[in-house]
């Protein structure tokens, strides 16, 4: 399965999945959700999510990954709601988790998700996961693809998150440009 997940041939792997003689533990499941989240193939991701009798983190996060491909920040952020309020099997969202859903974001066409990925921001920080560089810049580039957000929440974000980045790099710079260019020069 490995393998051909490795050659991101999605069928395949569903054919040996469903062949297995015994019940496919985590990694297998894990190996599987990664080829789906390669091939965009989100809702088949999900949905071996929802089957699996062991989740892990990994595992969740891949299906953010999936979503976030597709450009469905709406669907990897309600994984998020699911990993926060999820009493039973002490998962809790990490960096990755929600840099994933902003990075959802950014891919969406949501035209509010630039407001939307900075409130992702703020939770994350309230349950105490420190952001790093990426989880920045998927911020920034949320501002600098936003079509129709207010100018003044554009500007604020922007500005906010340029202050706190904590090692800004070639692409910080970049995408503060872009940021920048979307804010505050007409289209016409």
């Amino acid at each position: 399965i490995k393998a051909w997940a490795k050659a991101d041939n999605v069928a395949k792997c569903q054919e040996w999945l469903s062949r297995m003689p015994m019940e496919p533990d985590f990694i297998t499941n894990n190996t599987v959700l990664l080829a789906f989240a390669n091939a965009g193939a989100a809702p088949e991701a999900e949905a071996l999510l929802q089957s699996m009798t062991v989740k892990t983190l990994r595992s969740y996060n891949t299906c953010m990954v999936a979503w976030a491909r597709c450009g469905r920040a709406d669907k990897a952020h309600a994984l998020l709601d699911e990993l926060v309020h999820d009493t039973n099997n002490n998962l809790r969202p990490n960096i990755v988790s929600y840099s994933t859903v902003i990075h959802a974001y950014a891919r969406s066409k949501d035209p509010d998700k630039a407001t939307k990925a900075y409130k992702v921001l703020a939770e994350m920080k309230a349950a105490g996961i420190l952001p790093n560089s990426i989880t920045y810049n998927n911020l920034l580039n949320c501002c600098a693809t936003s079509s129709s957000a207010p100018r003044d929440v554009l500007e604020k974000i922007v500005k906010t998150i340029y202050k706190q980045h904590p090692d800004p790099d070639y692409i910080t710079f970049g995408t503060v440009l872009k940021a920048c260019n979307n804010l505050f020069l007409d289209p016409d």
